[in-house]
């Protein structure tokens, strides 16, 4: 086959085991189809040649994906006997599939047929619309593209499960099915939703395949739901649905159509290039879907601090009011907005001045108790969500809004009281999501706490004072987004509006309290702040109070005088750090004097509160936004790292990405084996006993987990200090732990467990990671071991098969030593027999004669004997018959008087009968003879004398 359409290859650089490496490339890939050069630097390479694989170093990779961004880049690694491949990009793992499978046929031929370069260019077409930045919708178009080439059919559509997992939204369509695009189907109302919903592969399944199309069936009929019939374009008959399973779980599926016909039954290879292509363009849309959500969180977020910073340096309540609904269209691109304030006369709403689309006053009046979603939520201070207004009982088109389709309102609530309302409106069905309602909760507590602010101000002058500088505090920690710095900057700000020798911020981490700063370190002091977070009931009076609790003398309080030992703090005033209507926290300050705090101070330190709840609150958000970034890029990377083969390097592999996602200051891997192995990584900071303790819980699990009895000291330990010299607290206990096993079905390989020395940093996001990061490692190991065991199994046989080879030449030379001894003597033996019959060790009488020349004949045979056992180790191709024409009759007549002595000795009397006419025939004369005398000697041996 010509070479023009082969795969074209191009080698860079240098790897371990070159020499082998390119014996083996030569071996498998033409030498016309392939080039290499000795290094990137310096080469001169031709940017305008098409390189289908090119291997090379991974620190070269970015700069050849440049000039080639479509070629397969990898780095080539040599595992025993055979080539390993690395691609450079996640999203290239078809095509690499597809080049390996390729590589591991017998020579190099297998490397050009027409058939693998056409599924080449097509999985390298969608590895390149997958890695493009176009979006969902158009990467799942050019996929169908070509599923529709594979699938030998001309229709075909691609679906998405929504943000929320209920409906299924059609986003893409062959030509003939175009009418589709933009349908929507309740999940529970499609059997082909359900399919895909509860698919974790991407194997193709046939929904239904008859010969005729199924609008001569019912739904029922063929197994469907009602449901179904939106997705199913007329006139079809067969449909096979092919899930879009990602890692985290099915994100949708593609419909394959066949017009008048059953489904075909797909080839093998077909069907496994299809698995791979949905599995590839899951997992990128998939991954597109995280990165987008975070992203747009977190410019959202962003936003949100930035409305917030600009509004709290405003005081006056009429340019809050107007600024807000403009920055929530011109901003966040909301299609209407407004907000209200709650007055004892009902709700009076201000509408944005710019980009809004009704008609009217842009501040208009609704009453308390009228009608629509607006006084609903002001009356209950609950957010109501309406993604299909119409079917919305509540619901009340304002005037101008009669084409709103999604409506979203949420309460502003200062102090368990609503004080006003957001409202959102959009023109699309399901425009909102929680998200949406993540970011107007964050914006309504900042609102509030402005519309509060703008309130006090307008009260008296002192509030006015004490409002700004609130503002002003605000604005210092409004851009913050790290919850420690915001702690600690708030508390150095309220030092300029209170006087407190102790202050403290405590936050909720599920249901129990986390301290976060406070101010004083003197040891007396830390104690009693200790028993306030651990194990006083005072601070949990205020989170359930949602309202400031003022002890003005704590030697007055029964509470107090509980603590136990001495400490130096009289008056104390602690008030709830409020967020979404949620306590996140505490924030409390104490006085070494008596009756220092009153209630003004409580209201001046719980609106203070309230700015820096929505404060933490915001950069809680955006850490979490961030941790999810990073969780998705980590395990990303690892999925990347367990690519590999080799079982040794995993678990340091795996600890270390761990690292990067959840904290641990010591941590550590069991594997089961003989012997079991403990990996373990620790700061330096960590003692002995800290690792040991650690280690004692990896068995500990491992035994639970396994029902297995081990002991410590038959386990082999290996630690792996992770940072530098450190002048560190020495940690000798790690309270808390996260430990997850490692499973293979239900059988325990191993055990991850990681330790911290703060009691209460891991929550179930946390366990969730590790849960799905020991899945993926589970898998690894296994495929690992398997992979040792198979290369273990072929050296075995490589060994036995030498062996063989070894005992078959010592058996040739045996019969080549024993074949020589024999033959010697028989060669004086047939010498002298020829020199008494020709009578020159004189003259022979006629009966020694016969008797001579039987001896002669023997001896010949003899011969024959030994060339027949040489012959025998030789291969049939190289024996040579040597046929002449033969007489029969003569050839059993000198057998006959060769054994004719030998019959008469024990009394048996042979005679030869044969048919002169018989003529002659074409054989080997001396293998005639050996038969004769083979069955002249049998039968003498088993016939009685007088026979």
């Amino acid at each position: 086959m010509s070479t023009s359409n082969a795969l074209r290859v191009l080698v860079i650089g240098s790897f371990p085991g070159e020499k082998w490496l390119y014996a083996r490339l030569t071996h498998l890939i033409p030498p016309a189809v392939w080039e290499h050069v000795s290094a990137l630097e310096g080469a001169r390479l031709d940017e305008s040649a098409r390189y289908d694989l090119i291997l090379a170093r991974s620190s070269d990779a970015e700069t050849i994906a440049r000039v080639w961004p479509q070629a397969l880049i990898c780095e080539p690694m040599l595992e025993g006997h055979a080539i390993h491949l690395t691609p450079f990009r996640a999203e290239q793992y078809a095509l690499l599939k597809l080049v390996e499978q390729q590589l591991n046929r017998a020579g190099g031929t297998a490397f050009l047929g027409t058939e693998p370069v056409e599924r080449f260019d097509v999985l390298r077409e969608i590895n390149y619309i997958l890695g493009s930045r176009v979006s969902a919708e158009t990467k799942l178009q050019q996929v169908l593209n070509a599923v529709t080439q594979l699938a030998d059919t001309d229709s075909a559509a691609a679906f998405l499960l929504d943000q929320e997992r209920q409906f299924l939204d059609v986003v893409a369509a062959s030509s003939d099915c175009h009418g589709l695009i933009g349908q929507r189907v309740a999940l529970e109302a499609s059997v082909i939703g359900q399919t895909v919903y509860h698919s974790q592969q991407t194997t193709p399944i046939v929904l239904s395949s008859f010969s005729q199309p199924l609008a001569y069936y019912g739904m029922s009929d063929v197994g469907l739901r009602d449901g179904d019939e939106k997705l199913l374009p007329e006139g079809k008959a067969g449909v096979m649905c092919i899930p879009l399973a990602g890692q985290i779980s099915s994100i949708g599926g593609i419909l394959l159509y066949y017009l008048d016909q059953p489904v075909p039954t797909l080839e093998e290879a077909t069907t496994s290039l299809l698995e791979i292509i949905a599995s590839q363009t899951a997992i990128v849309i998939e991954d597109s879907r995280l990165f987008s959500a975070a992203q747009r969180m977190a410019e959202q977020m962003r936003l949100v601090s930035e409305v917030s910073r600009e509004i709290a340096g405003i005081h006056e309540l009429e340019t809050i009011l107007s600024v807000i609904p403009d920055r929530l269209t011109g901003t966040f691109g909301y299609y209407h907005a407004s907000v209200g304030v709650v007055g004892p006369d009902g709700i009076e709403m201000y509408e944005a001045a710019q980009r809004s689309r009704a008609v009217g006053p842009e501040r208009f009046h609704i009453p308390l108790d009228g009608r629509g979603i607006v006084p609903w939520v002001a009356r209950r201070g609950i957010v109501h969500l309406s993604n299909d207004t119409r079917q919305d009982e509540i619901w009340l088109p304002g005037k101008g809004l009669e084409a709103s389709r999604s409506e979203l309102t949420v309460p502003l609530v200062y102090r368990e009281r609503v004080i006003g309302v957001i409202d959102v409106q959009s023109e699309h069905l399901n425009a909102f999501d929680r998200d949406d309602i993540s970011i107007l909760e964050a914006l309504a507590g900042q609102l509030a706490v402005a519309i509060e602010n703008a309130r006090l101000y307008d009260e008296n002058h002192h509030q006015r004072q004490v409002a700004e500088s609130l503002s002003g505090i605000s604005r210092r920690i409004g851009s913050m987004l790290d919850v420690h710095e915001v702690s600690e900057t708030a508390l150095q700000e309220l030092k300029k509006l209170l006087h407190f020798d102790v202050g403290m911020i405590a936050l909720l981490n599920g249901d129990q309290l986390r301290l976060e700063h406070y101010t004083n370190d003197d040891t007396a002091v830390l104690n009693t702040i200790q028993w306030l977070v651990e194990k006083s009931p005072l601070v949990y009076q205020v989170l359930r109070g949602q309202e400031a609790v003022l002890i003005p003398d704590v030697l007055e309080h029964r509470l107090w005088q509980k603590v136990g030992f001495q400490h130096p703090i009289r008056s104390w005033l602690g008030v709830p750090l409020l967020s979404r209507g949620k306590p996140i926290g505490v924030l409390a300050i104490a006085s070494m004097s008596p009756q220092t705090y009153h209630e003004q101070n409580g209201e001046l330190l719980f609106a203070f509160a309230n700015q820096v709840a929505v404060t933490i609150d915001n950069a809680q958000l955006f850490e979490k936004t961030e941790w999810r970034e990073r969780e998705t890029r980590t395990l990303y990377e690892v999925t990347r790292l367990l690519v590999t083969l080799d079982e040794e390097s995993i678990p340091a592999s795996v600890l270390n990405k761990l690292g990067e996602v959840l904290p641990f200051e010591a941590g550590g891997m069991l594997l089961s084996g003989d012997p079991c192995r403990i990996v373990l990584n620790a700061r330096r900071s960590v003692t002995e006993a800290g690792i040991e303790q650690i280690e004692e819980r990896l068995i500990n699990a491992y035994n639970a987990v396994s029902g297995e009895h081990l002991e410590r000291r038959s386990v082999q330990r290996r630690v792996v200090l992770l940072d530098s010299e450190s002048d560190a607290q020495p940690i000798d206990r790690l309270p808390a732990r996260l430990s997850a096993p490692l499973l293979i079905g239900h059988y325990a390989i191993g055990v991850i467990e990681l330790g911290h020395s703060n009691p209460v940093i891991y929550d179930e996001p946390e366990l969730r990671t590790l849960l799905t990061i020991t899945n993926t490692t589970a898998t690894a190991l296994e495929n690992a071991h398997l992979y040792a065991e198979l290369m273990e199994r072929a050296v075995n046989l490589q060994m036995a098969l030498d062996e063989l080879a070894e005992a078959d030449r010592l058996k040739d030379e045996l019969v080549q030593h024993i074949s020589h001894e024999l033959r010697s003597p028989l060669t004086y033996i047939a010498g002298y027999v020829s020199l008494l019959l020709d009578g020159a060790m004189g003259e022979i009488r006629p009966e020694q004669r016969d008797s001579l020349e039987i001896i002669a004949t023997k001896t010949q045979a003899m011969a024959r004997l030994i060339e027949d056992i040489l012959l025998s180790e030789r291969k049939p191709a190289e024996v040579e018959m040597n046929l002449s024409p033969v007489n029969i009759a003569s050839l059993a007549e000198q057998a006959v008087q060769g054994v004719r002595a030998a019959c008469e000795m024990v009394g048996i009397q042979i005679n030869c009968e044969s048919d002169q006419d018989i003529g002659n025939v074409m054989a080997n004369p001396d293998r005639i003879m050996q038969v004769f005398d083979n069955l002249l000697g049998n039968a003498l041996k088993f016939s009685s004398s007088g026979d």
